[in-house]
């Protein structure tokens, strides 16, 4: 009796189930990466200008010096610069960056557009800088003295909605 060997090619179907499976992962982590999320954008610059905040509030402490974090609305340049030099503080290589995702929609600390820390570390002024991401508008507020900083959504009105009736209840 004859035995014939088979010749066989390609791949069996649980080979190609673990690739599908493989691919069906890779594409599922990757989503959120790819994704036009306008809040996850929105997140990374606020924290990228909240850490430049603290950055120069932690120079001004630990070098006894006046620094300046200053935003330009026109181009969305952050800088932050050493007050008595208005230079990028030697050590520092990313003293100024421009915003990727959104812009400014309004700066206002003192009735200008920089935020400053004395020596001391405190801020010479608080204020307040507007920001705005498609339809995400966001508030960073940075208190006066401590240069706590706090981030708050301002909602956007709805032009298609109506404002809801007024009521006038008669006794």
């Amino acid at each position: 009796m004859m035995f014939y060997m088979r010749k066989t090619t390609g791949f069996t179907l649980p080979e190609l189930l673990i690739v599908a499976v493989i691919i069906a992962i890779a594409a599922a982590a990757a989503i959120p990466f790819l994704s036009d999320n306008m809040e996850q954008k929105a997140d990374l610059e606020v924290n990228r200008i909240k850490s430049t905040i603290m950055h120069a509030r932690a120079l001004a402490l630990s070098r006894r010096e006046a620094f300046q974090v200053s935003f330009n609305p026109k181009n969305g340049l952050v800088s932050l610069v050493q007050k008595s030099t208005f230079m990028t503080p030697s050590g520092i290589s990313d003293g100024s960056w421009s915003l990727k995702y959104g812009e400014f929609t309004g700066v206002d600390f003192n009735s200008g557009s920089t935020l400053e820390f004395d020596s001391s570390g405190d801020a010479v002024y608080g204020g307040t800088i507007t920001m705005a991401f498609g339809d995400l508008n966001l508030v960073i507020s940075v208190a006066q003295k401590t240069g706590c900083v706090t981030v708050d959504e301002v909602p956007v009105e709805d032009p298609k909605l109506e404002p809801p009736p007024i009521i006038i209840l008669e006794k």
